[in-house]
C-alpha cells in the first residue's frame, strides 16, 4: 500500500486516497494498522512479561528472527509503530466523526500490554 510508506500528512493524503477509491481510505487503515499491529506484538516480545502477555517472551530473540525490533531497535520500533497509528488514523479523515471508534482501536494498538 503506497499510503502505508508515505509520510504523515493531514487530510490532503486521506482527501487524494478517498478520490482514487471510496475503499482505499479503509485499505489504508487496515494495512498501516495492520504493521503498527505486528511491530506491537515484536515489542512486547522484548519488554512484555509472561503472565500479562499470556505467552512466553523473548522467543523471537532466541531463535534468531527478524523483527521490528532487531532491525530498529526498540525505540525505532515504538516510534514507527507510532507513525504508522498516525497514518491510520489520518486515512479515516473521510468518515469525519463516524470512525471514532476506528481510531481509538489504532490508539489501544500500540498501548496495549497483551
Amino acid at each position: 500500500l503506497p499510503v502505508v510508506s508515505a509520510s504523515p500528512s493531514t487530510s490532503s493524503t486521506s482527501s487524494c486516497i478517498w478520490k482514487a477509491s471510496p475503499s482505499a481510505p479503509m485499505r489504508a487503515y487496515a494495512g498501516a494498522l495492520g504493521l503498527a499491529f505486528q511491530i506491537q506484538d515484536d515489542v512486547l516480545d522484548v519488554e512484555g512479561d509472561a503472565e500479562t502477555t499470556g505467552k512466553r517472551v523473548g522467543k523471537d530473540a532466541e531463535a534468531g528472527k527478524a523483527t521490528f525490533v532487531s532491525l530498529l531497535g526498540l525505540d525505532g520500533a515504538k516510534a514507527r509503530a507510532a507513525e504508522l497509528v498516525t497514518i491510520a488514523t489520518e486515512a479515516l479523515a473521510p468518515f469525519g466523526e463516524k470512525a471514532e471508534n476506528l481510531r481509538q482501536a489504532a490508539q489501544y494498538t500500540i498501548t496495549r500490554a497483551t
